[in-house]
């Protein structure tokens, strides 16, 4: 691959992760690991592969693209957006209640979009129904679909494989992102599905192992899918899940992150009203500190008065008035919240008030 044109396709795929993630970030809740581990493929798919014209989304002779892992919506909206299916801006509008960005594609609401999915196992199915669609139309375009590597756990999956193999459906493409994670765990820790590739050749599948962010494996890998006649392909795309931003790599639940960027913005604010109140309760309150301390020099005092003073604009005179009562002995403590001026407190050390105690 041109050199010029990798760059270009790198550039491309990261401005998609920045798309994907402002829009997660933005709706607090999001599957940002599976969106990042797609977007070198789809950065290929949508510069150099498909036949697609975002003015024209509904060109029945467009190629299709079925994002089985629907929950990696984000990186799709992000990619459709900067190919001019919508404005980027809106991306920033994820799950709103108002948006037509919703969490899962919807293909009534978004162009670009070729099929509703979410609901895991059912959007391979349909990209087998759009294979034998062209294959009876006698149509030149070439289906594409995505599935996650914990996706492949659904038994449904399986039952689409053994139709397209057994239909010879070579128009069909399936990319499957093994990132090696879900939700819940390593996909070994869940509900193992290895070997993949073995798998789908049991179906009668051509498969081919890539690194899922090389482009040149990646258009090695379409280039021969598109040689291999009578097979549909599946290409098992090693991946790193959350691909892009190191905290986030290879991390299993970074799919509840967001939703703990929420949980974590309503504690602090709690955190601080708990807080605002336990100050004033240690300070102002029944037993706090300010009342400790008022009892402790009644029992020191006797029955001598102590004055507090909570005014920030107390003027000099009444300061001089409260160490006149010091000087007298008629109070022993005055506690001043407030700025002293700096002429009283020299005429408070000059002796003009002699306090026998004071704070």
């Amino acid at each position: 691959m041109d050199e010029n044109l990798k760059k270009q396709l790198k550039i491309f795929a990261c401005k998609a992760r920045i798309g994907a993630i402002d829009g997660i970030y933005c709706a607090k809740a999001g599957h940002p690991g599976g969106s990042l581990s797609i977007c070198d493929l789809l950065s290929y798919l949508y510069n150099v592969e498909m036949n697609v014209d975002p003015k024209n989304p509904q060109d029945p002779k467009r190629d299709r693209l079925v994002l089985s892992k629907g929950h990696a919506a984000p990186a799709l909206y992000a990619t459709l957006a900067l190919k001019g299916y919508f404005p980027v801006e809106d991306l920033k509008t994820l799950r709103k209640s108002d948006s037509y960005l919703q969490g899962h594609p919807n293909m009534n609401k978004v162009p670009g979009v070729d099929m509703s999915t979410g609901s895991l196992g059912q959007g391979i199915s349909c990209a087998v129904g759009m294979a034998l669609g062209g294959k009876i139309d006698k149509e030149n375009y070439r289906v594409y679909t995505i599935l996650g590597d914990g996706e492949i756990e659904e038994g449904q999956v399986w039952e689409a494989a053994m139709f397209a193999g057994n239909h010879h459906l070579d128009n069909l493409t399936a990319f499957v992102d093994y990132n090696g994670l879900q939700i819940d765990g390593t996909i070994d820790e869940v509900n193992s599905a290895y070997p993949i590739a073995e798998k789908f050749a049991a179906f009668k599948w051509n498969t081919i192992e890539i690194d899922g962010h090389d482009f040149d494996a990646i258009k090695k890998a379409v280039d021969d899918a598109k040689a291999c006649k009578g097979m549909p392909t599946a290409v098992i795309m090693k991946t790193v899940k959350g691909k892009g931003v190191s905290y986030m790599e290879n991390v299993k639940n970074v799919t509840e992150k967001p939703r703990r960027w929420r949980v974590w913005e309503v504690m602090l604010g709690l955190f601080g009203l708990l807080f605002m109140l336990y100050a004033y309760n240690f300070f102002f309150g029944e037993n706090g500190y300010r009342r400790q301390k008022q009892e402790a020099f009644k029992i020191e005092y006797g029955e001598k008065r102590m004055l507090w003073r909570m005014s920030e604009n107390m003027t000099e005179q009444q300061m001089l008035a409260d160490m006149t009562l010091l000087a007298n002995g008629d109070t022993a403590l005055v506690c001043w919240i407030c700025n002293i001026p700096l002429k009283v407190y020299r005429e408070f050390v000059n002796g003009i008030a002699q306090p026998t105690r004071s704070t």
